[in-house]
């Protein structure tokens, strides 16, 4: 809307639009000249004209919509207007203003751009951000293994699976550290997002064994023997516990 004032003073005004008055407002389609005519007391008339000429609006262009994930670095939204001198100006829904401005939301969100060019005529465009969720990595439980013993780590939450230390990749893989090692997992999804997850696998070291027993027996006698150095304690003979007695014959 346009407003249009005659000069004041006179008794009456009277617009080529029909309007009376010494102010009015029009809203053209198309470039119009008006005409104003005013009567003063004395009943003398004289006629003035203005043209309002209405420029096409703007077209404003964004970059499109975009994809990301949660906890992703931020993502870059940009915007034009084709064939734009470099005068205009753009203002983003955030309250940014400039013809790129980065974004990280943390849920689908849309953005609305409204570009300003000389002469004050506006257009807008929007672009849509969609954010897919971190996936469910999980690198399963912590375990323990004795030194030269393997353990599998099997992880799960996505599509793709790789892993750090030598862990090498898959949902499954086989591990040997000969000490306490923490693994990590990046699981991806088929958003193509991320996530980690750690399992530490302890690497415990062997049991140092002993027997006490006589430095010799008679024949006919019975000897007793004590293991040392574990909790549980299996003998060629068959026999369990720490000790055991025997009565070899030789």
């Amino acid at each position: 809307n346009l407003p249009l004032s005659g000069p004041a003073g006179y008794s009456s005004y009277a617009w080529s639009n029909g309007a009376s008055g010494q102010n009015i407002t029009v809203n053209p389609l198309v470039n119009t000249t008006y005409s104003l005519t005013v009567t003063d007391a004395n009943g003398c008339t004289a006629t003035t004209t203005a043209t309002v000429t209405v420029a096409p609006p703007p077209v404003v262009q964004t970059d499109g919509d975009l994809n990301t994930c949660v906890g992703f670095a931020p993502v870059f939204l940009g915007a034009q207007v084709p064939g734009g001198n470099g005068t205009e100006t753009f203002q983003w829904s955030t309250g940014e203003s400039g013809f790129v401005i980065a974004v990280q939301p943390t849920t689908t969100t849309t953005y609305t751009v409204t570009a300003t060019v000389a002469g004050g005529c506006t257009a807008t465009a929007q672009s849509t951000v969609f954010v897919s969720p971190q996936p469910p990595a999980n690198a399963g439980p912590d375990q323990g293994i004795c030194i030269g013993g393997s353990a599998t780590l099997q992880a799960s939450g996505g599509s793709l699976y790789q892993w750090n230390n030598g862990g090498g990749s898959g949902l499954a893989v086989s591990v040997s550290p000969t000490t306490t090692t923490t693994y990590t997992v990046t699981v991806t999804d088929n958003n193509t997002c991320t996530a980690t997850d750690q399992v530490t696998v302890t690497v415990n070291p062997l049991p140092v064994p002993a027997i006490s027993a006589p430095a010799q027996i008679c024949s006919g006698e019975t000897a007793t023997l004590t293991a040392s150095g574990g909790t549980n304690y299996i003998w060629d003979t068959g026999q369990t516990g720490a000790t055991i007695s025997v009565s070899p014959t030789s």
